[in-house]
């Protein structure tokens, strides 16, 4: 059984090969494997009861072999490259429209109000021709500038819910086609078939898409036609969709002979068109068709008719309506026209292409990282690449309770310098992710806690001692950074309220007027001297309350409301011997209500069921808030500078593709692998084989010895530790060949296997058919041509 699993396992790693040569070809070493020939041309084979190590050197071969199987197949790449701008950093929105994308500030994180081709070159500055003349236009983008329409928002409604998106709302965008000069003496007010403009319409590339402007009826729209315009001899066709239109016979003016047949050549209809719009139905779908000028047949000169078909409309108005649109771009692109006179076409004139899609989910409203808005026709598009930084550093606030703190990072002595010691200590602990992110004057950690002994009150922390700690990374101990205070000391008098006042050197902190105390750690991605750093601060209220929160320099934001706070109360009743033990909010194991809080787009919110991550004003990331919260801790990251979202304009385009040769692996579903035991006479006259073990393990090579094809027996074999490689002819007397790999001991046959792995660089330059191979290691082995 274990042989057949090795034979089944060698199966699965040999693949095709395409290396062919003719059966019986030169049997020089240096030609393997050549020689062997296609997959189900050979077998390898070891023996029924051979050795581990032959084993391992059948499957080395066995793997060198399935790494030269291949055929060759010839495969085009291409690469895309981008253009239009680089990522725009957009600041988070402190209000609840959002960040806005695009403004008329002139701010350098905002997109300019009007986006011309030197933001993005694939918008158009250039030349078109009428009746001979050139004319000048240029192309432009206008995303809007106000409101929520066009948004970077981290809002807490569905499906925002706290994370960075980017909002494209209806009229977020308009595209305009401007004409930069004055179509002199056109007229297109009475457009009708044959008049001027039909016989010759004003042709212009709207968003790389042609429009045949044949009216302008009035200043905010025009007629175009949308079928296709062909001019044809009497007797030619022109084939739209299923069906082909053929000019049987011209005449004057807007009449000519009309014939439409289906992919069979039958004729669906068949009459005189005198200028009007005619239909017919075919597979389920509306064709029209009308003669827009004709010339009759004189001196037998074949006439002509000018002819407009199509699938659908054949012409259209356009005056931004809901059925304002091309097909191609579907219903979202209302098209319209903004003239200054009727009929005219002049110098600041433009076709507009308005983003007005009538139906607008939030599943198609919001974009999240990598998310990509095009353009009518994907002229253009606007990319959101997600936030910047990608990087935080991740911080976990939870209580902690039993904690020793020790006075240095010596073997010994307590911090006992005030009331109740270093021992036994519950508090909240701070870690993070990132060495160095909590700093303490000009040092930073990875470990701190803000730790309390007993209270002097049963109802408050009022008379509180508490640390200011840090874990010490070579100990292990949690060291007094020698901060320790009084945290509500309250004295009476006509001091301004909430100010704090440091009174001796050992930092007491004498709070008056019964405002609550603070403590604050910096928090900060680098360090210290980082850039931009955070305050991590804490407040005691006279009413067991504990609010941690995190935010800009000074706690607060510009709006003095903490960024983010967490809600920690005391779960225990506070006494001269108990320390208070703290949990988020009053319940442990559940999200409560203002567990959580945090300032999102201009408002501080309750987040505490919140699902997922959030971010805030100044963001700071808020992970998996709800589920967090019923652990009973909160985790912030901070990043190590100011977070935007990156927006980009422009489009990704593929460059021209190459050709090249690759080898490709083939699976071999057909058996390559079996034991000498199984090996039958059909197998010796159709297949080339490679033997693996001496004459003792493999009873293939023994007849070889019998027959006088291989040099050594079991009996006889040389007392001396080496392998040999032999290709030899007709080896079973049935015209193949056979390749034996074969040592004194099984750790000589597994190197003879390694030498024939590296055929390429141990066998390259023997051009007999046999080797003898010893040595210890494959690196310093001796090959040598016998």
């Amino acid at each position: 059984m274990f042989n057949k699993i090795v034979a089944s396992f060698m199966t699965t790693l040999m693949v095709a090969m395409t290396l062919v040569s003719p059966a019986l070809g030169a049997t020089a070493l240096k030609d393997y494997p050549t020689f062997l020939g296609n997959v189900g041309d050979f077998y390898v084979v070891v023996g029924n009861n051979a050795a581990a190590s032959d084993v391992a050197g059948a499957i080395d071969v066995a793997a060198n072999l399935a790494q030269l199987s291949f055929t060759t197949q010839t495969v085009t790449t291409g690469t895309s490259s981008a253009t239009g701008t680089s990522d725009r950093k957009v600041v988070l929105p402190i209000s609840s429209s959002g960040g806005q994308i695009a403004g008329t500030s002139g701010s350098s994180n905002q997109f300019p109000a009007e986006l011309r081709n030197f933001y993005y070159s694939g918008l158009k500055d250039s030349k078109f021709q009428y009746r001979g003349t050139d004319h000048s236009f240029h192309e432009a983008v206008y995303p809007a500038t106000s409101g929520s329409t066009l948004s970077v928002t981290h809002s807490l409604g569905s499906p925002i819910n706290g994370t960075i998106k980017m909002r494209i709302d209806n009229n977020a965008f308009v595209y305009k086609y401007r004409f930069d000069d004055t179509i002199s003496a056109a007229d297109f007010n009475a457009a009708s078939a044959n008049s001027t403009t039909y016989t010759t319409p004003l042709k212009v590339t709207v968003a790389g898409k042609e429009f045949q402007i044949v009216a302008i009826a009035d200043t905010t729209s025009f007629k175009a036609l949308v079928g296709t315009v062909k001019t044809l001899s009497d007797g030619e066709s022109v084939k739209v969709g299923d069906l082909t239109l053929k000019v049987v016979q011209s005449f004057s003016s807007t009449t000519a002979k009309i014939e439409v047949t289906d992919p069979s050549g039958n004729v669906v209809k068949s009459g005189i068109n005198t200028g009007s719009t005619e239909s017919v139905s075919y597979g389920g779908s509306t064709y029209n068709y009308k003669v827009l000028s004709s010339g009759a047949t004189a001196s037998g000169v074949a006439g002509y008719a000018q002819v407009v078909f199509g699938k659908g409309d054949i012409e259209t108005t356009f005056d931004g309506s809901t059925t304002a649109v091309v097909s191609d771009w579907g219903s979202d692109w209302a098209i319209a026209g903004q003239w200054q006179t009727a009929g005219r076409v002049q110098n600041g004139d433009n076709i507009t292409v308005t983003y007005n899609p009538q139906s607008l989910t939030d599943a198609n409203r919001y974009y999240t990282s990598g998310g990509v808005f095009k353009g009518p026709g994907d002229y253009f598009e606007l990319k959101y690449s997600g936030y910047y930084p990608g990087n935080f550093a991740k911080v976990t606030i939870e209580p902690v309770t039993g904690q020793t703190v020790y006075n240095s990072t010596a073997a010994t002595g307590y911090s006992t310098s005030v009331n109740g010691g270093g021992s036994s200590l519950n508090g909240l602990k701070l870690s993070s992710g990132v060495s160095g992110t909590l700093v303490s004057g000009s040092t930073g950690y990875s470990e701190m806690y803000l730790l309390f002994n007993s209270s002097a009150s049963a109802t408050n922390f009022n008379n509180s001692y508490y640390w200011v700690a840090y874990k010490d990374s070579s100990t292990g101990r949690i060291v007094n950074l020698n901060v320790t205070k009084y945290p509500a000391y309250f004295t009476q008098g006509g001091a301004t309220p909430g100010v704090i006042n440091i009174t001796d050197a050992q930092g007491l902190a004498v709070i008056q007027n019964a405002v609550a105390p603070v403590e604050n750690i910096t928090l900060s991605y680098g360090g210290p001297g980082a850039t931009v750093t955070y305050t991590f601060g804490t407040t005691f209220s006279a009413k067991d309350l504990l609010n941690v929160t995190a935010g800009s320099t000074g706690i607060f934001n510009s709006s003095g409301t903490q960024t983010v706070v967490l809600s920690y109360q005391n779960r225990t009743t506070s006494s001269t011997s108990t320390s208070p033990e703290l949990i988020l909010g009053t319940n442990v194991g559940t999200a409560d209500a203002n567990d959580a809080k945090a300032r999102v787009e201009g408002s501080s919110q309750d987040v505490s069921t919140q699902v997922g991550d959030l971010i805030s004003d100044e963001g700071i990331i808020v992970y998996s808030v709800k589920s967090n919260a019923e652990g009973n801790k909160g985790v912030i990251g901070v990043p190590p500078e100011t977070v935007y979202g990156l927006v980009k304009f422009g489009k990704e385009t593929a460059t021209a593709s190459t050709s090249s040769t690759v080898n490709v692996v083939v699976p071999v579903t057909t058996l390559v692998a079996k034991l000498d035991s199984e090996i039958t006479s059909a197998d010796k006259a159709g297949k080339d084989l490679v033997l693996v073990g001496g004459p003792c393990k493999n009873s293939l090579v023994a007849d070889l010895k019998t027959a006088g094809k291989f040099a050594y027996g079991c009996s006889d074999w040389p007392a001396r530790n080496f392998a040999i490689i032999q290709v030899m002819d007709d080896g079973l007397g049935t015209g193949h060949q056979v390749v034996v790999v074969a040592g004194t001991r099984a750790d000589d046959t597994r190197l003879a296997s390694s030498v024939l792995q590296n055929y390429a660089t141990k066998l390259s330059a023997v051009t007999g058919a046999k080797v003898e191979v010893s040595g210890a290691a494959l690196a310093s082995a001796t090959v040598t041509p016998v």
